[in-house]
């Protein structure tokens, strides 16, 4: 993240480790699902729960540059673009390759999670009208992209929010809630989470290490009573792309909304013990700069790159040293094509700059 007076240098890199951290447990979760899956479900299997720390920071992330750096609709639509669409295609361009081979090889190791390539996948994907009402559409076998259909309505409304002038501001943003239907908007509280505690930083009441103490001691708590909630109902937390039941539902959000809570608890924490020390060493700042750089290609492209090659090999414990090799050469993989989409980000911004302003 850029420099800014209401978000320490400190602040930023942990917002970037937690974005890192939050990529990786989707990873695993995903390592476990298709290629392990005799392994015990414990952290490797929180990849929905990763969804929850995502949002809470994207919404931190928009509020922050709406407020500090893209003050104008131009620049705000130049920047979503070129950060969302270049990995948005190579996600579709590496699944297709990716599914036509391995779905070609072995189609019984591709499970529920797939959904035969289609024309009409892939005009919801790239408009990102995959998840509107109770629609839940899949392009092969990229399940992940799914909460692109969320997030990008998020920095839709939130746009109109900020851009639109009055009297339309209200209306226009109403109607397109409507268009976006409950299921997306009942997570939309977790996102403006993240503006919140934007705010709550850019307000400067959490500098100090009393506050920083309390943040820390109370943000393990709200996730910590969101699951025992969970367990203790029966209702264990599915996910927030299907629609289910409404007493599912509700606690699928009071889940999702408590890890929010936990992870906005964690920054304010850590702004008010160490947001203006020195505590990153110069090595630890750039490997987290540098693999976070990463992060959104990894959450995008790796299902299907697993899953295509999950589908040459058995997978149980005898295979456990083929799958971990695997895993690891998917890994690295991702990293490389995020050096042409992601990394890329003023590249595409000047492309789109031009697409936009005309010049």
């Amino acid at each position: 993240m850029p420099k800014a007076t209401s978000i320490s240098n400190s602040v930023s890199i942990y917002i970037d480790l937690l974005r890192l951290l939050a990529s990786l447990l989707v990873f695993a979760a995903h390592v476990r699902g298709l290629s392990m899956p005799y392994l015990p479900n414990n952290l490797l299997s929180h990849g929905r729960e990763a969804v929850a720390v995502f949002f809470v920071l994207s919404g931190l992330v928009i509020s922050y540059v709406v407020a500090e750096k893209e003050t104008g609709w131009r620049s705000y639509l130049v920047a979503r673009l070129a950060r969302i669409m270049p990995v948005c295609l190579l996600a579709i361009g590496v699944t297709t390759v990716c599914d036509f081979i391995g779905h070609g090889a072995n189609p019984a190791s591709y499970g529920e999670f797939y959904a035969p390539e289609s024309w009409l996948g892939l005009l919801r994907y790239l408009s990102f009208t995959n998840q509107l009402w109770f629609s839940h559409v899949t392009f092969g076998s990229d399940q992940p992209y799914w909460s692109l259909g969320f997030e990008i309505q998020y920095y839709v409304i939130f746009g109109l929010c900020a851009f639109v002038r009055s009297p339309w501001r209200w209306p226009v943003t109403a109607m397109w809630m409507l268009i976006v239907g409950p299921k997306i908007l009942m997570y939309f509280p977790l996102w403006l989470l993240g503006v919140a505690t934007y705010r709550a930083l850019a307000s400067g009441r959490f500098n100090s290490t009393k506050a920083g103490i309390a943040a820390m001691l109370l943000s393990p708590i709200p996730a910590l009573v969101g699951k025992k909630l969970c367990d203790l109902s029966g209702h264990p937390a599915t996910n927030m792309y299907m629609t289910w039941p409404p007493v599912t539902e509700l606690y699928n959000f009071l889940y999702f909304s408590s890890i929010g809570v936990s992870i906005a608890l964690s920054i304010l924490a850590w702004n008010g013990l160490f947001g203006r020390m020195n505590v990153w060493p110069t090595t630890a700042q750039r490997a987290i700069r540098w693999f976070a750089g990463a992060s959104f290609t990894l959450y995008l492209v790796h299902q299907p790159i697993i899953a295509m090659t999950t589908g040459f090999y058995r997978p149980d414990p005898a295979n456990e040293s083929m799958a971990l090799g695997l895993s690891l050469a998917v890994f690295i993989v991702v990293l490389l094509l995020a050096e042409i989409a992601e990394r890329r980000k003023r590249v595409y911004s000047d492309l789109f700059r031009g697409l936009v302003v005309g010049g």
